[in-house]
């Protein structure tokens, strides 16, 4: 597993659809393409972005803090053509693994704060088998 950086990147001038610009500690950059509401997700942090009234990464985060729980660090891994996330939790009745689209769970790491890794799988652009 790779820690990550991250940089929201938007894919030419007229399309609607986002791409997620990453870095591991290797240096090695790669992009994962994301949805329009994760990508806003992503942005509002990114940006350091207030906005009125928390959106859903917020909500889930509020929620699992007032539970007492935390978000651990999010994996990011290969799923046949595409890409699925687990979140690792930690709450008061133990640690657990949620799974996730990669958007989501990316834009509830950095609202946690939490470290997001991917498997090299992501990073090389190879295919799971």
């Amino acid at each position: 597993m790779v820690e990550l950086a991250t940089d929201l990147q938007r894919r030419g001038e007229t399309v609607t659809t986002h791409a997620l610009l990453m870095e591991d500690d290797l240096q090695r950059h790669f992009q994962l393409p994301l949805g329009p509401c994760e990508a806003l997700g992503i942005k509002v942090v990114l940006e350091n972005e207030l906005i009125k009234r928390p959106i859903t990464h917020d909500l889930i985060l509020n929620v699992l803090t007032r539970l007492g729980g935390e978000v651990e660090n999010v994996i990011i891994e290969r799923a046949g053509k595409g890409w699925r996330a687990k979140v690792s939790l930690h709450t008061p009745s133990g640690s657990s693994l949620v799974e996730a689209s990669h958007g989501d769970a990316i834009a509830l790491a950095m609202r946690a704060n939490a470290t997001i890794f991917a498997t090299e799988e992501v990073i090389t652009g190879e295919k799971s088998p």
